[in-house]
This record gives structure tokens, sequence and C-alpha cells, in this order.
């Protein structure tokens, strides 16, 4: 067998392993096919997902900042790199790299989702409520986003419009978000200079794989 045609078959059973959700078994059939096959972006595409899956987010950026090398305005890998570095604490980067998508992609919900979370998490909620609200007008039934301005009205005690908000998540999607808990009621203003507490924003994944 050549090396192509032996990094197709590694490719396809690698997969199926994903699929599966055998992320290091998939992960060293990947590595087998980009060696015979380097610079494959379907492989690299399947592999940095597979990494970002093992929380190894180094290697999952180092693939993605590859692939952007090959094609600089690719914004999938771009809203990959983008989660990588947000999952690494590189929230600054994280920031830039979402800005440089809405850049090539204004209509981007997922971004202007996973750019209210970073933004939240430097401490600048005004600045994520807004972008969660251009998510939410080209999306409005999102329950993603409809969460976390829930989680961002709680950061500027807004307490009964962040509950309109978690109760509208339920609606849209039942099982996403919690309902919000009795300590909420008793932290309607800040205390001691500390925001209450805030349920979780989930990023919203990329799921794409490369299928052939």
């Amino acid at each position: 067998m050549n090396p192509l045609a032996e990094a197709k078959q590694l490719f396809v059973d690698a997969l199926l392993l994903q699929q599966k959700g055998e992320l290091g078994p998939a992960a060293d059939l990947y590595e087998k096919a980009l060696s015979l096959a380097p610079n494959r972006p379907s492989i690299m595409n399947n592999l940095a997902a597979v990494y970002f899956g093992l929380q190894r987010y180094a290697a999952s950026r180092h693939l993605y900042e590859s692939l952007l090398v090959i094609d600089p305005n690719d914004v999938n890998a771009l809203f990959n790199l983008g989660n990588c570095q947000h999952q690494s604490g590189l929230t600054a980067e994280a920031l830039a790299t979402f800005d440089r998508i809405l850049k090539l992609a204004p209509e981007h919900a997922g971004t202007l989702q996973n750019r209210g979370n970073v933004l939240l998490e430097l401490g600048r909620p005004d600045e994520a409520l807004a972008s969660y609200d251009a998510g939410l007008f080209l999306q409005p039934g999102s329950a993603a986003l409809l969460n976390s301005r829930g989680n961002v009205l709680l950061e500027l005690g807004q307490v009964e419009a962040a509950q309109v908000c978690f109760e509208q998540a339920r609606a849209a999607q039942p099982d996403y978000a919690a309902p919000i808990p009795d300590w909420v009621w008793h932290c309607t203003h800040r205390v001691g200079g500390r925001n209450p507490r805030r349920l979780i924003s989930r990023p919203w994944p990329w799921r794409r794989l490369t299928q052939r």
C-alpha cells in the first residue's frame, strides 16, 4: 500500500474511533496518518479536534495555527483556535482571535457567544452583554446565548432580568440551563464589593469533523 492510500485508511479508521468517543486511539491513528501525509488539512483538522477533546490544548493550538498558515481566513480554524486559547487561559489572545473572525464573518453567532464569555472573564460585562445581544439578534431562540446573557445580567446585579433569560433558555432547550438558584434572590445587590456567583457559561463548541 502506498503512503497516501495508507494515510487515507488510517484517517477513516481514526474517524470511526473519534465518532465513538475513543479519542486516545483516534489520536494515535491520526498522528500516523499525518506522518504519511504531512500538511493534509483534513487530518490536521480532526487531530486538532481530538487533542481539544483530550484537553491537550497546546497541541491543538499548534495544529490550528498550522491550518491558518495554509489558509489565513479559515473561519473554522480561527474559531477553534480561539476556543483553545480560551481554555488555555490565554483570554486576551482569544479575544483578539474572535475579533478577527468577526471581521471575516460578522454574523458568526458562535463567535459572538464565546467572545462574550471571554469579555466576562476579563471583567468587561457591559461589552459581554453587547456581544450576547448581537448573537441573539441573529439567533433569537439560542439557549446558549440566552443562558450566557442571564449570567452577565447576574454579574451586573440585574437578577429579575437574568431570571427571565434563564426561563427563556429552558423554554428553548429544557435540558440546557439550570433553574436560577435560591441564593440569587438574596444577592440582588453587590455585597462586600463582590458580585453574586453566576452560572457557568457554556462555550459554543465547534464539532465539525472532516469526513473525507
